[in-house]
């Protein structure tokens, strides 16, 4: 291989330089501190809370009440309608990560829609 020439190389030193030092740049940007999850911003709210479905469980009738508090083996015996879907509504908000169990409470609640 021929011997470059020298001002192609001062050239090449130069242009080395100059992008060893937008690659600095490039990696102070990359590096900002990022803002902290657990304070809510307008730009991560979104992030923090997982969205629950908000269902009215006193809506729902009674047989469809019964069939849910079979499904999350509620022992206690609750006779008034409201009372029995405050109590499945705290059991459902408590197992919201259970991705099966909701599935299940949907299907239970889809059937009487």
């Amino acid at each position: 291989m021929p011997p470059k020439s020298r001002s192609r190389n001062k050239r090449n030193k130069h242009t080395k330089h100059k992008n060893k030092n937008k690659n600095k740049n490039k990696n102070k940007h990359r590096n900002r501190p990022r803002p902290n999850p657990k304070k809510s911003t307008r730009s991560n709210r979104s992030h923090n809370h997982k969205k629950k479905a908000i269902i009215d469980f006193s809506k729902l009738n009674h047989e469809t009440l019964l069939d849910l508090k079979q499904h999350y083996q509620i022992t206690q015996e609750i006779e008034d309608k409201e009372e029995l879907a405050a109590v499945i509504y705290e059991k459902f908000m408590k197992q919201t990560v259970n991705e099966e169990k909701v599935l299940k409470t949907f299907l239970l609640i889809s059937k009487e829609m």
